[in-house]
């Protein structure tokens, strides 16, 4: 077969087509979620829903980044193939809304403890939506904003840490 001047064959097609058929599968199952803060900001996470009765998993991107950071990505994409429910939230470093990665040279006007308060409050959200125990991941440096949110929120509905 020839698709505008390339050459694919029988079993390069097939694998595009089940390709595709994932990646609409995993778009179907998803979804993007607000919130606001008490501040005033909102924030947003998306939401990847399974039909298996996996365990709910938050996955938290590093510093400056956004959920849409190339190993956190895949990681969320994989453990939702997996059967895990997984929410990846974008912590707002006080930005309204925020979708994009900050550059190192940004000013940095936000504090680990708004950072913890609004990791508590996608918490308290994915646990109300699944009614059961967490497991909270964390990538580079969102693994810091993790073990601060486990140590001032200490009854907090997280069966795991990674």
């Amino acid at each position: 077969m020839i698709i505008r001047g390339a050459r694919f064959t029988q079993r390069t097609i097939q694998w595009i087509v089940a390709s595709t058929l994932v990646a609409a599968t995993a778009a179907a199952n998803s979804e993007i979620v607000y919130q606001q803060l008490e501040s005033g900001i909102a924030v947003n996470a998306e939401y990847l829903d399974s039909d298996s009765q996996g365990p709910p998993v938050l996955l938290l991107h590093g510093f400056l980044q956004t959920r849409d950071f190339f190993t956190v990505r895949r990681v969320g994409d994989a453990l939702h193939e997996a059967g895990y429910r997984v929410l990846l939230p974008n912590l707002s470093l006080g930005i309204n809304d925020r979708r994009q990665s900050l550059d190192c040279e940004a000013v940095h006007n936000h504090s680990i403890e708004q950072d913890t308060n609004e990791i508590a409050k996608w918490v308290e959200w994915l646990y109300n939506r699944t009614d059961k125990p967490i497991i909270v991941i964390g990538h580079s440096a969102g693994s810091l904003n993790l073990v601060a949110f486990l140590d001032t929120f200490r009854s907090t509905p997280v069966a795991k840490s990674i």
